[in-house]
């Protein structure tokens, strides 16, 4: 279940909303993408896939425009149009070409004897760039990635390899789960790691 199926089942039940095959379709898709089972449904994850990317590429108020009117043109059946396609095809194209430059960007820095990838980047990109390194079998030799968001003031941390990033991130004020979790930038211990990072950067140039 999710958020969303659970207040579909509910607007359904009391008669605020009549079922259509095109809704139970979304909230199926939305369902798969929240719960992380898009993954394992090789009949519709790609789908959900390409929901959660169109909500991406046009942000919240234009995906309910959008959505809405999927919903409305054909009850039956929920599909994009071409254009709709096309908006998730180009995110999806200039998505990868920016998790490759920020590969690029990674510097590989020693944070208590291990190697972590640190590179700056926003919030969007944290959970792709992590899942395309796992993807290619770590080609920087990396523990894991300590990622100071832009568009954020927190520090999250991605596995690579099988490292308790909750108890790293304990360290610095933070917390979350094993494979992921974050902190604040505004930490005094993040501060002075930062600095010394900046440091060992400029030296090497």
């Amino acid at each position: 279940q999710s958020g969303t199926s659970l207040f579909y089942e509910y607007l359904v039940k009391t008669g605020k909303l009549k079922r259509t095959n095109s809704l139970d379709m979304f909230t199926k898709l939305t369902t798969l993408y929240d719960t992380w089972e898009w993954k394992k449904d090789k009949e519709l994850g790609t789908q959900a896939y390409r929901l959660n990317t169109l909500f991406q590429a046009v942000g919240r108020d234009k995906y309910i425009e959008i959505v809405r009117n999927i919903l409305e043109r054909n009850p039956n059946e929920f599909e994009f149009s071409t254009i709709e396609n096309k908006i998730v095809d180009d995110f999806i194209s200039d998505f990868n070409a920016k998790i490759d430059d920020y590969i690029k960007k990674i510097k590989i820095v020693d944070v208590g004897g291990l190697k972590v990838g640190y590179v700056e980047l926003e919030d969007l990109y944290k959970n792709a760039i992590a899942e395309v390194l796992r993807n290619r079998n770590n080609p920087l030799n990396i523990s894991y990635l300590m990622m100071p968001l832009k568009d954020r003031e927190s520090v999250s941390l991605r596995n690579i390899e099988n490292i308790d990033l909750a108890d790293i991130a304990s360290k610095f004020g933070g917390g979350g789960h094993k494979s992921a979790a974050s902190f604040p930038k505004s930490n005094e211990e993040f501060k002075l790691l930062q600095q010394e990072i900046k440091d060992n950067l400029s030296s090497q140039k």
